[in-house]
């Protein structure tokens, strides 16, 4: 047995086809135990094919052919907040359980092949086999790893206190009642880029509703660098949308509004969320100077802002709509909607 040849084998078994495997249950878990915990999944893609549940029915769509299945998993609205917390916590155990399962479970069915490597008879079958055994249970016990680290120990950094004021937030408090400062008068040591992103998901939605719209620009633009860079990833989706906005509404720039719109536009494109429309709306009104397209977005997003997530961030975003809708009834350009 050729060496080389069989380490590609594992490697390519271990690192890309088992990840896949992992990614797919994943989804199917999403899809079919979710709902079981008051949570559900609104988005999925496989290789570049993606679906976004609307409405009760789901709609598919393909931009470009992708190595990834990714999928997103968030709280029903349509259900009680009450206990959302633990439900979450339960509904993350139990994936951990099954992906941990599944992996001691494909392991001692392919165990004949581990054993014919260690005894150094093993044929490239073997290597497959035992390969995605060890993927799987691998994969397993890093998310497993992530999953302790997350709740018990990064619980002290930024993203444990992201985490609180997600709960605030589905407990039904404003984003001004957060009483949010800049990431850099934090008292948390060296944070992450992702928890970065996670933060200014929420300080960004805070100085919009206090009416601080000057004080945007600093943490914009250092999100602007983090995201510059960075590959599109479902869970960013956000961050993209925010970017759009805020290229389109407050600081007019086409290059760096039409960048980070082509890169999350397989997902906005079809997304009829009102964030997603309204996003769409600002950048036809204040990029393409389109009024007719911005109305008809902006009348979109009126139709569906009425599901359109939490208390708090659905206020905001009906606010956003309402200024849309006095920009465009106003007789002035895009620069002077500043």
């Amino acid at each position: 047995m050729d060496i080389t040849l069989a380490l590609t084998i594992a490697v390519f078994t271990i690192c890309i086809l088992t990840i896949w495997i992992k990614s797919l249950l994943d989804i199917a878990m999403a899809l079919l135990l979710a709902p079981r915990f008051g949570l559900c999944c609104k988005f999925f893609s496989l290789f570049g094919l993606q679906f976004k549940k609307t409405d009760g029915r789901w709609e598919h769509s393909f931009e470009r052919l992708s190595p990834l299945c990714e999928h997103h998993v968030t709280v029903d609205v349509s259900q009680t907040q009450e206990g959302h917390v633990l439900r979450e916590q339960q509904f993350a155990r139990l994936r951990y359980i099954v992906k941990a399962a599944l992996g001691v479970l494909v392991t001692v069915l392919v165990w004949p092949s581990v054993s014919a490597i260690f005894a150094g008879n093993a044929g490239y079958l073997d290597v497959f086999l035992a390969s995605i055994g060890a993927g799987l249970l691998l994969h397993a016990l890093m998310a497993m790893g992530i999953y302790i680290y997350v709740h018990y120990f990064s619980m002290k950094r930024l993203g444990g206190y992201v985490d609180q004021l997600t709960r605030r937030l589905r407990a039904g408090d404003s984003f001004a009642s957060m009483q949010l400062v800049p990431v850099e008068q934090l008292p948390y040591k060296s944070p992450t880029a992702i928890e970065k992103l996670l933060y200014y998901n929420y300080y960004l939605n805070y100085l919009l509703e206090t009416g601080q719209t000057a004080a945007l620009a600093a943490p914009t633009h250092a999100l602007t660098e983090i995201m510059r860079g960075r590959t599109y990833t479902i869970q960013e989706t956000y961050s993209y949308y925010w970017l759009i906005f805020y290229y389109s509404r407050y600081e007019l720039d086409p290059a760096l509004a039409k960048m980070f719109l082509h890169r999350c536009w397989p997902t906005i494109s079809t997304d009829k969320d009102a964030n997603a429309k309204r996003v769409l709306a600002y950048f036809a009104f204040g990029i393409e100077h389109d009024r007719e397209k911005a109305w008809t977005l902006l009348n979109e997003a009126r139709a569906v802002v009425g599901s359109y997530s939490l208390g708090a961030e659905r206020a905001l975003e009906i606010r956003l709509l309402d200024e849309l809708e006095g920009f465009l009834r106003a007789p002035v350009s895009a620069d002077d909607a500043k």
